[in-house]
């Protein structure tokens, strides 16, 4: 297991104890699905079809919603803030696309944040 992938899982842990948070791994990329057809030993697709799954390219690698308590006109009430943690390594830094998906997160009301280790602060 490699640092990021350990240190993702110490975050999503950290995170899940709380009452106030939920997450979930957001696995991002491709692949081929079909089915498979043995010719001569070797095992193909046919016919193949292209599977993109997770949010979207930059998309965070924890996805999830933090509990907030509403004030004024919403007394008591409760509502979801979408959550987006992107995890990396002490001394990396996230990828420019990246970047602009937590901002945007942070423009539309959410929380966008980079974690290099179960102490993240949302």
């Amino acid at each position: 297991m490699n640092k990021e992938t350990e240190i993702q899982k110490e975050v999503q842990y950290a995170l899940a104890s709380r009452p106030d948070v939920r997450v979930w791994r957001n696995t991002v990329g491709t692949a081929w699905m079909g089915p498979c057809v043995n010719i001569g030993g070797k095992m193909y697709i046919k016919p193949v079809r292209k599977i993109v799954f997770g949010l979207c390219p930059g998309s965070a690698d924890l996805i999830g919603f933090k509990s907030v308590t509403i004030t004024k006109d919403m007394v008591g009430k409760k509502a979801a803030v979408f959550l987006g943690v992107e995890v990396k390594q002490p001394g990396e830094k996230a990828k420019n696309i990246q970047d602009d998906w937590l901002k945007m997160v942070r423009e539309f009301g959410g929380i966008g944040v980079v974690a290099y280790n179960k102490e993240v602060e949302i």
